[in-house]
Order: structure tokens, then C-alpha cells, then sequence
């Protein structure tokens, strides 16, 4: 399925913004990064690499972007300010 065909359908359920996004992503082969759960569901349902807030931190410090110490501070910061997170701190994420 073409860009323009995934993403009228996408459009649907979700907004602009996540639709075209997703349909991108699938069309190029690109990961997709997002916090929004419906979005999340339909990448998931299309197959599409898909990463969040989380998961773009810890490649920050893997890719030594930033510190441990700096990503908890980021973290915190972002709880506090109304960021849900399934963790409160980066050390509970598993894996590389």
C-alpha cells in the first residue's frame, strides 16, 4: 500500500500528526517515535519499528550522547512535569 493510502486510513483513528508519521515510517523503513498508546497500537499492528521517550534516552546514553546521570536528571524533570512513565528510574529498563 502506498503513503498517501496508509496514511488516509491511519487518519481515521488517529491525528494528523501520528497518521502521516506512521505511514511514513512504513513506507521508508524508518522507526517511529512516539509516547501515544493508539499510536503505538497501530505501528505495532503494521509492523513498524517503534521506539518512545524511554527508549530514545537510553540510546542517548548507550550512544554516549548523554550521561546516566544526566538521563536520570532528564527523567526526573519530565515525571515532574507530567510525563508518565512506566518507571521512575532508567536503571529498570532491561537490555541494550
Amino acid at each position: 500500500m502506498n503513503y498517501p493510502s496508509r496514511y488516509q486510513i491511519l487518519s481515521v483513528s488517529l491525528g494528523h500528526g501520528e497518521a502521516s508519521s506512521i505511514a511514513l515510517a512504513k513506507f521508508k523503513g524508518f522507526v517511529f517515535a512516539c509516547d501515544d498508546r493508539a499510536a503505538r497500537r497501530e505501528s505495532g499492528l503494521l509492523s513498524v519499528k517503534l521506539t518512545g521517550t524511554l527508549g530514545i534516552l537510553k540510546k542517548a546514553i548507550r550512544n554516549q550522547i548523554i550521561n546516566l546521570e544526566e538521563g536520570h536528571r532528564i527523567l526526573t524533570k519530565m515525571i515532574k512535569a507530567g510525563f508518565y512513565s512506566p518507571v521512575k528510574s532508567l536503571d529498570e529498563i532491561k537490555g541494550p
